[in-house]
C-alpha cells in the first residue's frame, strides 16, 4: 500500500468560471476537459476552441483572433492556466510597447507599474468590454483601409500583451524523425491571409496530437515526422464594423513524404463555399451554432476536439469545404445548432464522416423530443439564468463542440419549451448557470424522439449531495467533475463535495462559483484533514470509520436569501464496496488498482414551491429521497433503518416533522404557521442505515413562507 499524503482540494478542483480579456465568461470542468462559453453582452463572435500541445485547453474569440499569437500572447486565452491562477478578481497582464513608445493603458486596462517600454497590469470582468470594443474598432478601421485585419498598430505603441501567471510551456522531445512542412493560407481576395491552423497526423494520434498556430498572412513552415495527416483551417472574415460576417472551415488531408524535400500545402478560403444552414418546423431565430472536428487515426484514436461557433455567432454564416472521407483515419464532422421562436427553442445536432456538398439541414418533427425546461431562481436574485447545452457525439464519444449559451437567455425563474434533436443519436449535455451565482450540470441525457420530458433547473433547497449517477464521468464525455465523488483505490481514498447546491434533480451536480467551505475528515476520531475554501479531501485508505463535516456558507454571495449555510455531518465505514462502472474514474486508479464506491449516504428534496422557493400553502409537503451514492446503479444498497425531520422558524428551536415512507422514499410534511409569514425557515435531516452508516443535515433559509398578499 502507497501511502497518500492527507490532501483537501479547493473549490477549483470542481468547475472553475474565469473571464478573458475580452469580457466573455468561460467555465472550464475538471480535469483540462471541455469548456462553457458564454459571451460578452459586447458578443465577441463566434470563438474558437482547441486543446494545446501540453493539453491547456484555449478559447480564442474572434474579436480577438486577428491579434492572437503576435500582439495578444495567447497565455491570454489559455483558461486552464486562467483557473489555475483563479484570476476572477483581475486579470494579471504583462505589457510591451513599441520602442519609444511610454507604457499607456489600453482601453479597459489598468497599470500598476511601468519601467522603460514595459509595464505591469490588470483587466476585470467591468472593464475587459472596453478592451473588446478597441479590438472590435480596430479591426474595422482596417477593413476600411484596405488592410488585413489586426495589421494596423494598435493603440498606444501596445507591441504584445501576456498573461502574468503561469503557464505550461513543456514541449514534448520528439521521437521521430522530422520533416518539413510548408503552409501557404489566402483568403478571398487570393493573397495571404490569417487563419488558425491545426495539424494532425491519422496514422498515430500519438506522433503529433495536435500543433495549433495562427498564420497571421505569413508563410509557415513546421517540423514534423512523415505520414498522413488532416489540416483544420478556420478563417474569419470581418466586416467594417469589426463584427464577424461569415466563419470558414478549410479540411485537407495530405501526405509528408519521408525525404529531405519540402511538402507544400496550401489552404484556399474559398474553397470553402457550402454553407450551412438548418430550418426547422417551426421558424426560429438562430442564436447558436457550433461546428466541431473530431479527428481520429487508423486505430480510430480520437484526437483533440476543435470547434469555432457558440452563442455569440448569431449574424455570423458559416461555410465549409466539402471533402470525401478521410483517406486514411477518420475525420468526424459535427454541426450544432440552437434557434428560439416566440413560444420555444429548438436545439438539434447532425454528423458525419466526411464534409457533405451540401449544409442545408432539415429538421422533421419525427426526430425531436420534447423538453419543458423549469427554471427555478432566489427572489433576491436577477430574474435571468444561462442555459447551455452540447450534443455527445455517438461515433467518438466525444463532446459535440463547445457548451454554449447566451447570458440571460432564458427567465428564471420561468420555463422553456425546448425541441431536441435526436438525428444525431439523441444525447446531450445540458447545463444552466443560474442566478445565485450556480453552475448546474446534468449526466448526459439521452432523448428519444417523441417522447417528452420534463427538467427542474434550480428547484430548493441547494445543499450539498453525492446524487445518483448515469453514464460516464471523464473529462472527454462529461462536464460534471470527472472523478468518482467518494471512492477508494488501493492505498487511496477521496472524498467529495462537488456538488456542494444540489437542486431536486439527483442527476444534477450544483456547483457554487463563490462561496466560502470547509471540510474537515476525521478517522477513528482523529482529525486528518482540515480545508478552508476546499470541497474534498485525499486521503491514505485505512479500513476504520470516517466522519466528514462539510460546510458552506454563501453569506459573502449577493444578493442570495435562501440556502444560505449548510451544514453536512456524514459518517461512513471504508468497507469493500461496489466496483466503479467503466467509464469513470476516481484517485488512486490503474491498470491493476480499481475504484470501489464509499457507501456514502446522500440526500435529496423536493419541496412543494413555486419557482421563487417560496410556499402560501398551510401545510408544507416534501418528497424526501435518501439513498447512497451510485454509478449506474453501483454503490450501497444498506437498508435506511431511521429517518428524522425537523423544521425551525426561528433559529432556535426545533418542530419535528410527519415523516410517512420506507426504502428510500418519503413524505414528509409540517404545518407553515401564519406567525410566520414572510420567513425563510431552517431544515434539518437526519438518517442512518443498516452498515452504520449516517448523515445529518442542516439548511439555513431553506425556503420562503411567503408574506402576507403575495
Amino acid at each position: 500500500m502507497v501511502a497518500t499524503a492527507p490532501t483537501a482540494l479547493g473549490a477549483d478542483a470542481g468547475s472553475v468560471s474565469v473571464t478573458l480579456v475580452t469580457g466573455d465568461r468561460i467555465v472550464e470542468s475538471a480535469g483540462g476537459g471541455p469548456v462553457a462559453t458564454i459571451p460578452s453582452e459586447d458578443d465577441g463572435g463566434p470563438m474558437l476552441s482547441f486543446t494545446g500541445p501540453t493539453g491547456d485547453r484555449y478559447v480564442v474569440p474572434s474579436v480577438a483572433a486577428p491579434y492572437a499569437g503576435r500582439q495578444l500572447d495567447l497565455s491570454l486565452f489559455d483558461v486552464s492556466a486562467l483557473a489555475r491562477a483563479r484570476t476572477r478578481d483581475g486579470i494579471p497582464l504583462e505589457l510591451s510597447f513599441a520602442a519609444g513608445a511610454p507604457p499607456v493603458a489600453p482601453p479597459g486596462v489598468t497599470l500598476t507599474a511601468a519601467s522603460g517600454g514595459t509595464a505591469r497590469g490588470y483587466l476585470n470582468v467591468a472593464s475587459a468590454s472596453r478592451f473588446a470594443a478597441m479590438l472590435r474598432e480596430r479591426i474595422g478601421a482596417d477593413i476600411a483601409a484596405g488592410r488585413e485585419p489586426g495589421t494596423g498598430p494598435l493603440p498606444g505603441g501596445l507591441a504584445r500583451m501576456t498573461l502574468a501567471a503561469p503557464t505550461d510551456s513543456s514541449s514534448a522531445t520528439p521521437a521521430y524523425p522530422m520533416r518539413v512542412v510548408q503552409l501557404t493560407t489566402v483568403g478571398l481576395t487570393g493573397q495571404l491571409t490569417n487563419s488558425f491552423l491545426t495539424l494532425f497526423n491519422v496514422d498515430s494520434i500519438r506522433r503529433v496530437p495536435g500543433v495549433a498556430l495562427f498564420t497571421h498572412g505569413e508563410i509557415q513552415r513546421l517540423a514534423v515526422p512523415a505520414g498522413h495527416y488532416v489540416a483544420l483551417s478556420f478563417f474569419c472574415d470581418f466586416d467594417q464594423r469589426g463584427r464577424v460576417v461569415a466563419g470558414r472551415w478549410v479540411t485537407p488531408s495530405f501526405t509528408v513524404s519521408d525525404s529531405d524535400a519540402v511538402t507544400a500545402l496550401g489552404i484556399d478560403e474559398r474553397s470553402a463555399s457550402s454553407r450551412i444552414s438548418v430550418a426547422t418546423p417551426q421558424q426560429a431565430a438562430e442564436d447558436g451554432m457550433t461546428v466541431t472536428f473530431i479527428p481520429q487515426d487508423k486505430a480510430r484514436q480520437t484526437g483533440l476536439v476543435v470547434t469555432a461557433g457558440g452563442a455569440g455567432s448569431h449574424g455570423a454564416d458559416f461555410y465549409v469545404t466539402p471533402t470525401s472521407a478521410a483517406p486514411v483515419g477518420n475525420l468526424r464532422f459535427l454541426v450544432s445548432w440552437s434557434g428560439q421562436s416566440a413560444t420555444s427553442r429548438y436545439d438539434v445536432a447532425f454528423g458525419s464522416n466526411d464534409v457533405p456538398t451540401v449544409n442545408a439541414y432539415v429538421v422533421h418533427p419525427n426526430e425531436l423530443a420534447v423538453v419543458r425546461q423549469r427554471f427555478f431562481a432566489d427572489p433576491a436574485d436577477t430574474p435571468r439564468a444561462a442555459f447551455l447545452k452540447a450534443p455527445l457525439d455517438p461515433a467518438t464519444g466525444r463532446i459535440g463542440g463547445l457548451v454554449y449559451g447566451n447570458l440571460g437567455g432564458v427567465p428564471a425563474p420561468g420555463e422553456v419549451t425546448e425541441y431536441v434533436g435526436a438525428a444525431n443519436g439523441g444525447q446531450w449535455l445540458q447545463m444552466t448557470q443560474m442566478p445565485g451565482n450556480v453552475l448546474y450540470t446534468a449526466d448526459a441525457r439521452t432523448f428519444t424522439a417523441g417522447h417528452r420530458y420534463s427538467i427542474d433547473w434550480g428547484h430548493g433547497p441547494q445543499a450539498a449531495e453525492f446524487g445518483q449517477h448515469t453514464g460516464p464521468h471523464q473529462w472527454l464525455d462529461s462536464i460534471q467533475y470527472p472523478y468518482c465523488l467518494a471512492c477508494s483505490a488501493g492505498g487511496t481514498l477521496s472524498l467529495f463535495f462537488a456538488d456542494d447546491a444540489a437542486d431536486s434533480d439527483p442527476t444534477h451536480q450544483g456547483t457554487l462559483l463563490d462561496a466560502t467551505t470547509r471540510i474537515t475528515l476525521y478517522r477513528d476520531g482523529t482529525q486528518v484533514v482540515d480545508g478552508q475554501n476546499a470541497i474534498g479531501a485525499v486521503v491514505t485508505s485505512v479500513p476504520g470509520a470516517y466522519r466528514a463535516v462539510f460546510d458552506v456558507d454563501r453569506g459573502t454571495q449577493s444578493p442570495v436569501s435562501q440556502s444560505t449555510h449548510t451544514h453536512t455531518d456524514l459518517a461512513f465505514r471504508d468497507l469493500p464496496g461496489s466496483a466503479l462502472p467503466a467509464g469513470n474514474t476516481c484517485y488512486g486508479q490503474s491498470a491493476s488498482t480499481a475504484c470501489h464506491i464509499l457507501p456514502v449516504l446522500t440526500l435529496n428534496y423536493w419541496l412543494a414551491t413555486d419557482q421563487t422557493g417560496s410556499s402560501t400553502a398551510p401545510r408544507q409537503l416534501m418528497r424526501l429521497t435518501v439513498a447512497h451514492l451510485s454509478y449506474d446503479g453501483a454503490g450501497s444498497h444498506d437498508p435506511v433503518t431511521s429517518v428524522t425531520v425537523s423544521v425551525s422558524f426561528d433559529g432556535a428551536t426545533w418542530q419535528p416533522a410527519m415523516v410517512h415512507g420506507d426504502n428510500g422514499q418519503y413524505l414528509v410534511a409540517w404545518p407553515n404557521p401564519a406567525s410566520a409569514r414572510g420567513t425563510s425557515p431552517a431544515l434539518r435531516v437526519t438518517a442512518a442505515d443498516a452498515a452504520g452508516g449516517s448523515i445529518t443535515q442542516t439548511i439555513t433559509n431553506a425556503y420562503t413562507i411567503a408574506a402576507p398578499g403575495h
